[in-house]
């Protein structure tokens, strides 16, 4: 075992914890589901079902390849061993951009909402917001700096608060509301009756970024007990949950919310629906749920990052989050169709977990690509396309340090 990993650190549960962590379902909701409202209307829970149904083909595949090499490097290690170096180091830098960029993202909405509890007057004000943001850095970096177990015991009380109160929205709204709904209900709301290619594609592009971050079990699995198995397990888990909760709230939001109101909430729509169902100043546990939930995803952020560049540095190799997203969960299933191939003939069940359903995850994180990039902005396609392609320098540069240390050794 490498230095600097503690073995055996995390059991099943953590490893649960950490994955629903990675999404942050309550920041994930604040985040994405006005915008997917607005894009999809009434669709919204159906492109998320469809989204989660399909995406649990990467969810296999990356727990197929955990079982053959639980490494924390993850898809950087597997794509490496897989199909060649080059590959296996973009998709690593892939998840290094893409949390870089989420970690300075991150930071506003946790920020924003502390502000909103301790000083509401000062929620407008930049500086305020940047110096709360920068001590959440600060903090969160402390945390993980200190130690996986320190981390696990963070992010178990910030998980229990966030799905306690998003799923408590869920049961209130299913329980204690007896009005009209502000949307007329129907089975499209859930089936996707009305879904084009285009609606579809915008519909799961946002899904797709809502969803992610499950993966950063696979990360641990050098920390976790029996990391080969219990991993890909606690990955499955959490993004089992992710999806109840994600479709869970949408439906609610849907059912109690108008257009305008989900229009005019934005990203306090969690914050929205509370203020539906529970009395001041109980419906401030949302805005605690959304605060909780970003720093908590802040951190696995933070974790992913630092697991990836460890493992890569062990090799001597050193929306846009969305792109790179789709990239190496992409590339991860593409890996694994392509390892198991023969495997996958031998039956029934080894075919559809360990070539279809993963080729299925492959050619939806494609087809999102492919529809979502024309219609981004020019900055979108620079952080996205470019975070992935600037790359080639520090490969180069890697590999020719390599090189050159080779024939020196050579020589000698």
């Amino acid at each position: 075992m490498d230095p600097g990993l503690r073995a055996d650190a995390l059991g099943f549960g953590e490893s649960v914890v950490m994955g629903v962590a990675g999404v942050g379902p309550a920041y994930s909701l604040a985040a994405t589901a006005a915008v997917l409202v607005g894009s999809v209307g009434v669709l919204a829970p159906a492109s998320l079902l469809y989204c989660g149904l399909i995406m649990f083909g990467i969810v296999f595949a990356f727990r197929h390849l955990n079982r053959l090499d639980p490494n924390a490097g993850a898809s950087y290690a597997w794509l490496t061993s897989i199909f060649s170096p080059a590959i296996g180091f973009f998709a690593g830098w892939s998840v290094i951009v893409g949390s870089a960029l989420f970690m300075v993202s991150g930071t506003i909405p946790a920020a924003s909402s502390t502000l909103k509890l301790l000083e509401p007057g000062l929620v407008d004000d930049q500086n305020a917001v940047t110096l709360i943001a920068a001590g959440w850095v600060l903090v969160i970096g402390a945390i993980v700096a200190k130690g996986i177990k320190l981390s696990s015991y963070t992010q178990i009380v910030f998980t229990v608060v966030e799905v306690g109160v998003v799923a408590l929205l869920i049961i209130l709204s299913a329980v204690s509301f007896g009005g009209a709904p502000a949307h007329a209900y129907s089975l499209a709301w859930f089936t996707g009756a009305g879904f084009t290619p285009g609606v579809f594609a915008i519909g799961a592009g946002i899904a797709l970024f809502a969803f992610s971050g499950w993966d950063v079990t696979l990360n641990l699995n050098e920390e976790t007990c029996d990391g080969a198995r219990i991993a890909g397990l606690g990955s499955i888990v959490a993004a089992v949950l992710t999806v109840v909760l994600l479709v869970g709230f949408n439906t609610a939001a849907l059912w109690l919310l108008t257009d305008a109101e989900i229009e005019n909430a934005g990203v306090n729509i969690v914050s929205a629906l509370a203020g539906k169902l529970m009395p001041h100043p109980w419906d401030y546990a949302a805005v605690i749920a959304v605060m909780l939930s970003t720093v908590g995803t802040l951190e696995t952020s933070i974790l992913q990052f630092t697991r990836t560049l460890f493992a890569m540095g062990r090799d001597d190799t050193v929306d846009a989050v969305g792109f790179q997203i789709a990239f190496y969960y992409a590339l991860a299933g593409l890996a694994c169709a392509w390892h198991f191939r023969k495997q996958a003939l031998t039956g029934l069940g080894q075919f559809i977990f360990l070539l279809a359903w993963p080729l299925l995850g492959v050619g939806f994180c494609v087809f999102i690509a492919v529809c979502n990039v024309p219609t981004y902005d020019l900055t979108t396609n620079v952080l996205g396309i470019g975070g992935i392609a600037i790359g080639i320098v520090p490969y180069l540069w890697s590999r020719s340090r390599l090189t050159r240390r080779t024939a020196t050794s050579a020589a000698a």
